[in-house]
């Protein structure tokens, strides 16, 4: 039995021996008080699930699917995430050139939104904002903020709100704007449903899953020339609207 350099939790003696190992973990035994323990690292344990934090932030994962994916409780992720948003880091800029941004707010059930200006390439919080909506006055102040400190912004992603692209055109006119790939693939769902009763519908849908899939220029122009072709071929249909016949009210027909 070798020796570590552990602390006895109990009376903190150094003189701590390896004592076998229990469902895969480690046991340790107190030379001078004879107590048996694990020792849990909380910082490697926190680290570790950091990832589900950031899917929840990052990804907008629900907590159903990073309960499932986790095998931790709801509860235990609430409260994970509440030790994680204590945590205010110090932010420092890293990168100033060329920086493709991706700008997003999450919103909290205690009113909190969380805007992250997140540059995509070195995968780093440039800055965020604690506030309580996605307001034009405020994203635009902080994009002036990088402006200032020299950050040459090369591309935006967000989720299209209007008071991010109304603060990009005013600060940054010349940028690339994208929609995030990830944003458009729910709100097409969101649209169908999970499984659309017409075929031309569940083409759609199809077809939005692939989004999130394209890595390369040929994939993606593959992809816009097969979405030109559905489009094409059913402009009719997309198109055919119902109408109240008393009010001459016009609606688009279900999917």
């Amino acid at each position: 039995m070798s020796k570590t350099n552990k602390k006895c939790p109990v009376c903190d003696s150094n003189h701590i021996i390896k004592k076998g190992k229990r469902n895969g973990k480690q046991r340790f035994q107190c030379g001078d008080c004879q107590a048996n323990f694990t020792i849990k690292n909380i910082g490697v344990k926190r680290k570790n699930q950091f990832i589900w934090f950031r899917k929840w932030i990052m990804e907008r994962q629900v907590y159903k699917t990073l309960s499932r994916d986790s095998s931790m409780s709801q509860s235990t992720l609430q409260n994970l995430f509440k030790h994680y948003l204590s945590q205010v880091p110090t932010l420092s800029i890293k990168s100033k050139t060329k920086v493709h941004l991706l700008i997003d707010g999450t919103y909290f059930s205690n009113g909190l939104c969380l805007i992250l200006y997140y540059d995509y390439d070195i995968r780093y919080v440039q800055l965020y904002r604690q506030t309580n909506k996605e307001k034009l006055r405020d994203i635009k102040q902080d994009l002036e903020n990088l402006k200032k400190l020299n950050v040459a912004v090369y591309s935006v992603t967000c989720d299209g709100h209007k008071s991010i692209l109304g603060a990009v055109k005013k600060v940054f006119p010349e940028v690339i704007i994208q929609r995030c790939l990830v944003h458009i693939k729910r709100q097409i769902k969101n649209y169908l449903s999970g499984s659309p009763k017409h075929f031309i519908s569940q083409q759609l849908l199809c077809l939005s899953k692939e989004i999130t899939h394209l890595k390369t220029n040929e994939q993606a122009n593959d992809w816009v020339n097969r979405f030109y072709q559905w489009y094409v071929e059913n402009q009719y249909f997309i198109e055919e609207k119902s109408m109240n016949e008393e009010s001459g009210f016009q609606w688009f027909l279900d999917a």
